[in-house]
């Protein structure tokens, strides 16, 4: 089987994905307005729903894409080398995607917006690189925003196929040990060493960490594109390892 011929048919999965992201993310996009209107409230925080949504649907995607797609091209004598291929393709194409789509959704927002001051379309890209959001025209803004979120959409769905990859190749023992002291260790244990033990240095050098791969306190969205790349080749690149050794499971 050709590449292209692996490409398409790993595609016609993430294409279902798509149109199901798209549908959910636009009809809670609308419900939102809706209850907005109906109520009156007003809605003026930092527009970040649709952006964390398709970050998350990456990881969702990526997770859920190894084990079916694995085993149905391993049955029908397609390398795994070329299987990795394609699904690196799949990948780059799909933060594209999903980069694109969300901002169609957030444009409904946006439209309704103008016309309504009980509503405010502030953009987290404009708050982390505030100088280049004043000094950039329209088509740069959008240009870059899709580069900068369709990075973080590859690196998450890179990180869902790793995770996908590694519990493909684990006992259940070893996938409910990983699945509850992951959770455990970030949301209990770190936080509790960093006020008892670090005392918020740990917190502090995280965020000097993200500060740094976001493009520093000068805000260059370059550097960020370019921190998320690199994450994803790690964990593609030791995902693909893991899938070149894995066996054929029943």
């Amino acid at each position: 089987m050709r590449l292209k011929s692996v490409f398409k048919y790993q595609f016609r999965d993430y294409k279902i994905s798509y149109f199901m992201f798209f549908g959910i993310l636009l009809f809670l996009e609308v419900a939102n307005l809706v209850g907005i209107k109906l109520s009156g409230i007003e809605d003026k925080g930092i527009y970040f729903r649709n952006e964390s949504m398709v970050v998350l649907a990456g990881f969702i995607i990526g997770a859920n894409s190894f084990r079916e797609n694995f085993q149905m091209l391993i049955q029908n004598n397609v390398s795994r080398k070329m299987m990795e291929a394609g699904r690196i393709l799949n990948t780059l194409l799909s933060g594209f995607i999903l980069a694109v789509l969300c901002r169609v959704v957030s444009l409904v927002y946006e439209l309704a917006a103008l016309g309504d001051s009980r509503l405010e379309a502030g953009s987290v890209f404009g708050i982390i690189y505030p100088a280049f959001w004043a000094q950039a025209n329209g088509l740069e803004r959008l240009g870059v925003e899709l580069l900068f979120w369709a990075g973080f959409v590859i690196l998450f769905t890179m990180m869902g196929y790793f995770f996908g990859a590694l519990y493909y190749n684990l006992g259940k023992i070893q996938k409910t040990l990983l699945s509850i002291g992951i959770p455990v260790f970030l949301l209990m244990v770190l936080p509790i060493l960093d006020i008892y033990v670090a005392g918020g240095k740990i917190v502090k050098f995280l965020l000097g960490i993200l500060t740094l791969l976001l493009g520093g306190t000068g805000g260059n969205p370059a550097w960020s594109f370019l921190s998320t790349l690199i994450g994803a080749v790690i964990f593609g690149g030791i995902a693909v390892l893991i899938a070149l050794k894995s066996p054929v499971q029943k």
